[in-house]
């Protein structure tokens, strides 16, 4: 596409997002919608994607000042008095209050009634820059929709500029309190952090880093006979993509609570801070958990003034859990390997603590499962770095002297191993040049329409690629749809394969236009009888995005490793997934769904039901799916196919044998089409449904042969 026809596409979808988002009659809308997907597929698609993301916008923050009523006898007053009406909340007590805002205990009064909290700036301290890293605190907890999360219900501004914002009332006790108080054991302990590193690790995906984890910031209640801990308190929280300026960070001013603060936010005065510090502040808060007592005295660290505090926390080694816990006889109580984890997570250079709280959290698990952890103690090569950098001089002084000892053979090795590692890089650099070379001619035969040459161009590469590529993956997705409409399959699938190692993106970026790529890679291993590839490609995609939040990523992760029979290890790799694809959707299952989204979603989770053996379970989901009737043709004989099958397995066999015979007609017809005149489908969702089609069949003509042998019996 060239740049012109770019910029008319990019017209053209907002001209009919717009019509169709004046049009507040559904049918009509649906009519319209219909209409448009009959003169341009593609552009109906995207349509439909803009509006399914409509509602979820921030609209929450876009009310004026007009719409808050608030007495003017309230606006004299630094503390709202209880009783007092802010809009539709009652002020019941002050709950506590920072450096800039206040707190309230609040009940809402309209549209429905609820305890909540209500934060809202003091008055004094509405100068620019805290209101804007106030506004900023609201933002980022509106984009953090996570049952670990405290959740933002409602915002506003006051007539005077103070703006507010009310969120859920956590009745909790901080995380250390609630341990001691209830003689949490250790186990139950581990598992409460790695909830809150599940809840850390989706605000790091969202693009947040929170900055001030410490234990009052987790608060943990019991719901159900079940700990429930909850992440609170953004206000100094920092976003890493681009949310707008920068209101909540002073440049050279260190923001945090010292006892938790990483030793980079001393150092780097916020300008240099990533996820790995949240991770050192979970280390932090699990070394309390565990010991019973703080790594730092926060008010110790305060009365040692800047320059004490900042050497403390940077070159003071913590005492090992295993020194700390140790019973009667002399024996440590924790293990090494937890040992291990803790001190790993609480790492001075953050090169080496965890890439991720989702990987501490892994850690913690396997230890948990008695299985290897991934964490082990410094090298004595790292420690004998780390002891050169605190005595620098006297380190000098040696290697001096043994410079001079051992200088020429020093000398020589060094020059030696120079050249060979200068070789080696150019070598590198010569197989990078050359494979970039192929994809740019690749991408230029494609775009004069030589779809031949530019295959035989890959070819000469060996149809893979060393580095990430967004060119290449432009290249091996185009060679990949052109040979699925030549019927080269196998061909086709070697490209989707390529595209998905060169493809960049991770779990923070899993949007339905992301996954959707990978959409045709299982069926068509499975159509060439490639199984082995394909339980290759199951766990790339467990590994890849296994613990994605995005229920557009479950829906697919759970389609595409669900098309055959699962193992019990597969399985549950995708207990998150299904978690978070239902959670996705309304609880009560009469409720049809909204969009085709939602209604692929139903899809997805009626084959995980029916994989893990509860087929009255699947049933629900199909029939669920079902109340949306649209243009989606193979979705609708997905559901029916697997609503089959799971009747049969419930005993209802002989209604079923012509239900699947309708929908075999029905694959037949459409896989017969050339691959870009399918209606009602993509391709590669009439490929499933002749996945599922084959096992309906054979499940069928199985169950048909017992009743016959049962029958003979008699």
């Amino acid at each position: 596409m060239t740049k012109n026809d770019s910029k008319s596409f990019t017209q053209r979808v907002e001209e009919a997002f717009f019509g169709a988002l004046d049009c507040n009659d559904p049918e009509q809308r649906e009519l319209i919608l219909n209409k448009l997907h009959s003169e341009d597929p593609g552009l109906c698609k995207e349509v439909r994607s803009m509006l399914a993301d409509f509602p979820k916008a921030e609209v929450l923050f876009n009310d004026s000042s007009r719409n808050l009523v608030l007495p003017i006898e309230l606006l004299a007053d630094e503390e709202l008095s209880e009783g007092a009406l802010c809009n539709n909340y009652r002020i019941i007590q002050l709950l506590g209050e920072g450096g800039s805002s206040k707190v309230y205990k609040a009940e809402q009064i309209k549209p429905l009634r609820r305890k909540v909290a209500l934060k809202i700036v003091k008055l004094g301290m509405d100068t620019q820059s805290i209101i804007e890293r106030f506004q900023s605190e609201r933002q980022t907890l509106a984009m953090l929709e996570h049952p670990n999360i405290s959740q933002v219900f409602d915002a506003g501004m006051t007539p005077t500029g103070r703006p507010y914002f009310v969120m859920e009332l956590v009745q909790g006790h901080k995380i250390t309190d609630y341990c001691e108080a209830n003689a949490v054991p250790l186990e139950e302990r581990l598992e409460i952090v790695c909830e809150v590193c599940s809840a850390l690790q989706f605000a790091h995906n969202k693009g947040v880093i929170h900055r001030d984890i410490k234990p009052s910031n987790i608060l943990v209640s019991r719901i159900d006979g079940k700990a429930m801990p909850k992440l609170i308190d953004f206000g100094i929280a920092k976003a890493t993509n681009s949310m707008g300026s920068d209101g909540k960070t002073i440049l050279g001013q260190p923001l945090g609570t010292p006892a938790y603060m990483s030793p980079e936010q001393l150092c780097c005065a916020n300008r240099d801070i990533d996820t790995r510090s949240d991770e050192y502040g979970m280390g932090v808060v699990l070394y309390e958990l565990i010991t019973g007592s703080p790594l730092f005295c926060n008010d110790e660290l305060l009365e040692m003034g800047f320059e004490g505090m900042r050497h403390k926390i940077l070159y003071e080694v913590p005492a090992p859990l295993s020194s700390i816990l140790q019973n009667p006889s002399g024996k440590s109580i924790a293990g090494k390997e937890l040992d291990w984890i803790v001190m790993k997570a609480i790492e001075k250079d953050r090169e080496r603590r965890y890439p991720t709280v989702h990987a501490l959290a892994d850690d913690l698990r396997r230890y948990l499962r008695n299985e290897p952890v991934e964490a082990h103690p410094p090298s004595r090569i790292y420690r004998l770095t780390k002891l050169i950098q605190r005595y620098r001089i006297t380190a000098l002084s040696i290697a001096a002297a043994f410079m001079a000892l051992t200088g020429g053979l020093t000398f020589s090795s060094i020059l030696y191993f120079r050249a060979r590692r200068a070789e080696l890089e150019q070598f590198k650099l010569r197989e990078l040049a050359e494979e970039s070379a192929h994809v740019s001619k690749a991408a230029i035969l494609i775009m004069q329409g030589r779809m031949p040459d530019a295959e035989e161009e890959v070819r000469k590469m060996g149809g893979i690629l060393s580095q990430p590529s967004l060119e290449a993956t432009q290249v091996f997705s185009s060679l990949a749809m052109w040979n699925a409409k030549q019927g080269n399959w196998g061909t086709a699938a070697d490209r989707w394969l390529a595209m998905s190692r060169v493809n960049q993106f991770d779990d923070s970026d899993m949007t339905d236009k992301v996954t959707e790529n990978l959409l045709p890679i299982a069926p068509i291993l499975l159509k060439t009888g490639d199984t082995i590839r394909y339980r290759e490609f199951q766990q790339f995609l467990i590994d890849r995005i296994g613990m994605t939040n995005h229920p557009f990523a479950t829906e697919h992760l759970l389609k595409l490793c669900l098309l055959t029979p699962a193992d019990s290890s597969i399985l549950n790799s995708l207990k998150h997934a299904a978690w978070v694809a239902e959670a996705s959707l309304p609880a009560d299952m009469a409720t049809p769904p909204t969009d085709w989204m939602e209604a692929w979603r139903c899809v997805a989770l009626a084959m995980w039901y029916f994989r893990n053996g509860q087929p009255d379970v699947a049933i629900p989901w199909c029939e669920r799916s079902l109340l949306r009737d649209d243009w989606e043709k193979a979705r609708g004989v997905q559901a029916r196919l697997i609503r089959s099958m799971s009747l049969i397995k419930r005993g209802v066999s002989e209604p079923q044998y012509t239900a699947i015979q309708r929908e075999k007609s029905e694959v037949i017809h459409y896989l017969q089409l050339p691959l870009d005149q399918m209606q009602g489908g993509y391709f590669h969702d009439w490929l499933i449904a002749e996945i599922l089609l084959k096992e309906a069949e054979q499940l069928s003509h199985k169950e048909s042969l017992q009743e016959d042998m049962q029958k003979d019996a008699h």
